[in-house]
This record gives structure tokens, C-alpha cells and sequence, in this order.
């Protein structure tokens, strides 16, 4: 990548100096603005052609990504999820694959992603904050380079669809107290096939507003974490307030504590609880669930 760090340095430095005598030449002589200002757009032009030709050399230089189609191929006509970090333990459980039932897969979160055999693309990568175990730069980068194709979405209250998901943003605090202004956590919203899974993230408010409620809306499977780490804004009662809010008929932990799971399924009345390698569900599935269902994703 050194060519192209060069590239843009070059281009930041002659940028530095073409507005610098541009502000020169207006001083001591109106007339020569317009020329000035001519020649520096068409020399940031050629400047910007210089990178572009840049980092497609970087491009051509780097060896061919390694792409994994095996390890979320789902061909059960259900939307598949699955836990995706390497990092098992329950602090750093929050990142979740969603492929939905003709292939199209989603990151929501990624950190630590095995790469054994290859790059696992993602057709939708989300970003709910960024944090290190929320945002592995070693998986994003290939995107950023534009060396894998895939639609990112970084901390950003956004509507898009790739192919047949649907995604929401909703601009959410990772501390008790919410700044729509700078928000702090997304919460995002994937519809597939008329389900809708709803990741949490590192949500801190006490409780949703309205407005957020009204953009969340309903909600078939939620993700939200089981943990009493105040300092990162989790509390259990934060927990139990938001699961009554959004009336899930699935939960499944994020960052989570053993010793914190049990208090919150009691306070929730949950019964049904299992533990699953991958689970697999569509509308019908979900209609026959006629109470709140914990599962743990492993």
C-alpha cells in the first residue's frame, strides 16, 4: 500500500501549495485570481487522475483475495444465522451472520473473523460504532480497497437494499444518554423474506423513544446484550426494559455474562431456552413460537 499512501501525500502537499498561491496572487493582484484559479482546477484534476492510477496499480500489485462461498452457503430455504467471531468468550460475542435464503449474506459487526479458507465476502457489511471489537479493519479492508465488492454501512442512520435485504439504520446511544446529533450506536434493522432481525449492538439508553420504536417497528428476532458492564453502558436492567419495548418472539445474546443470563431470562419470564450451532427460521417457524424464546448462538 505504499504507493498509494505516497500518492495522496503528494497530492495533500501540492494542494497546500496551489491554494497558497492562489491566495498570494489574489492579494497582490485581482486580476490574476481567475487564472489562478483555472490552472489549480485543472491541475487538481490531473492530480486526482495521478491517484486513481495509483491505486489501480496498488490494485494490480496485490495478490487476488481468497474468497470462502463454503463456510455461510445456504441452500435451506431459511434464513440462516450464525455466530461469526473467534473470540468466543462472551465479552466479544457480537458479531452475527444473517444469509438470507438465496445466499445474499450479511456482517453485522464483524471482529475476529476466521479466514482458514479464504475471505468470507459479505454482500452487506454494518458498523454499529467503532469500537475494535465491533470493527475488524483486517476484514473491512478489502472492501475499503475496493479489492472485494460488497455495500458498507459505517455508524450511519441509513435506508439501503442489497438484493433481497433490507436494511435500516437507527441512531441510538452506546450511554444512557441519547445525542441524535452524534449518535453513539446503530441499531440495525435487516427485513428478509418478511422477517425482521434487529441487532442491538452496544445500546446504553435506559429505553427506546417513540421515534426510534416507530423506526425499528415490529420485530421477529433481536440480538441485544445480556451483560451488567456499566462502564460500557450495559446494565441488566437496560436489558430487560428494551426486550419489553420491542416485544421480540426470539432473543439472542450479544456480549454477554453467564452469571447475568439467568436473572434476565427470570425477569423476562423466558422458558423456552436452547443453545444452536446455526439456526435456521422463517415466517412459519416463527408462527408457531407462541411465547418469548431465548437462544444462544455458540
Amino acid at each position: 500500500m505504499n504507493k498509494r499512501k505516497i500518492a495522496v501525500a503528494l497530492l495533500t502537499i501540492f494542494m497546500l501549495l496551489v491554494v497558497s498561491c492562489s491566495n498570494d496572487s489574489t492579494e497582490s493582484d485581482g486580476s490574476m485570481a481567475t487564472v489562478v484559479e483555472e490552472a489549480s482546477d485543472q491541475d487538481t484534476a490531473q492530480a486526482q487522475e495521478v491517484e486513481e492510477e495509483a491505486v489501480e496499480e496498488v490494485k494490480e500489485e496485490l495478490p487476488p483475495i481468497k474468497l470462502d462461498t463454503e463456510t455461510l452457503k445456504n441452500d435451506s430455504g431459511k434464513i440462516m444465522l450464525r455466530s461469526m467471531t473467534n473470540d468466543k468468550s462472551g465479552f466479544y460475542h457480537a458479531t452475527v451472520a444473517i444469509v438470507s435464503p438465496t445466499g445474499t449474506v450479511v456482517f453485522a459487526d464483524p471482529y475476529m473473523i476466521p479466514q482458514d479458507n479464504g475471505l468470507i465476502k459479505a454482500d452487506i457489511v454494518t458498523v454499529s460504532h467503532g469500537h475494535g471489537d465491533h470493527m475488524d479493519i483486517d476484514y473491512l479492508q478489502p472492501y475499503f480497497d475496493g479489492l472485494v465488492e460488497g455495500t458498507t454501512s459505517l455508524i450511519k442512520a441509513e435506508q439501503f437494499t442489497v438484493k433481497d435485504v433490507q436494511v435500516t439504520g437507527v441512531a441510538a446511544s452506546h450511554v444512557a444518554v441519547l445525542d441524535l446529533a452524534n449518535p453513539t450506536d446503530i441499531i440495525y434493522v435487516f427485513e428478509i423474506d418478511g422477517v425482521r432481525i434487529v441487532h442491538l449492538a452496544d445500546l446504553g439508553q435506559e429505553e427506546l423513544t417513540e421515534d426510534q420504536l416507530k423506526q425499528i417497528g415490529r420485530v421477529d428476532i433481536l440480538f441485544s446484550n445480556f451483560s451488567n458492564v456499566t462502564g460500557y453502558g450495559f446494565g441488566t436492567q437496560k436489558t430487560i426494559n428494551i426486550v419489553k419495548q420491542l416485544k421480540p418472539t426470539i432473543v439472542l445474546p450479544l456480549h454477554y455474562q453467564e452469571d447475568v443470563i439467568p436473572e434476565i431470562q427470570q425477569a423476562l419470564g423466558i422458558k423456552d431456552i436452547s443453545e444452536e450451532e446455526t439456526l435456521l427460521i422463517d415466517k412459519d417457524d416463527l408462527a408457531e413460537i407462541t411465547e418469548l424464546k431465548y437462544i444462544f448462538l455458540k
